[in-house]
């Protein structure tokens, strides 16, 4: 997983997801800002785009959530920078 992307269309790091998903038992990925909301869950495959509703989020601390292969949950942070 990433420790930071930046989402500002140039073409290098604009999605946030992860490399080699066969570490987890389901590519569900779910992320959260620093307050805990839930901003984002969805195929970590596909990956994240770095809207909330359509708009860009702020930059900043981000929280996420992974199911990993012996079903545990992974958790980290990673830093969105634009």
């Amino acid at each position: 997983m990433p420790n930071a992307f930046t989402p500002n269309n140039d073409g290098t790091n604009d999605v946030l997801r992860i490399v080699g998903p066969e570490q987890c038992r389901s590519p569900i990925m779910s992320l959260h800002n620093k307050w805990g909301q839930l901003i984002w869950e969805g195929d970590a495959r596909v990956g994240w785009d770095g809207t909330v509703h359509g708009m860009p989020a702020p930059e900043g601390v981000y929280g996420y959530a992974l199911r990993g292969r012996n079903d545990d949950l992974r958790f980290g942070w990673f830093v969105l920078a634009r």
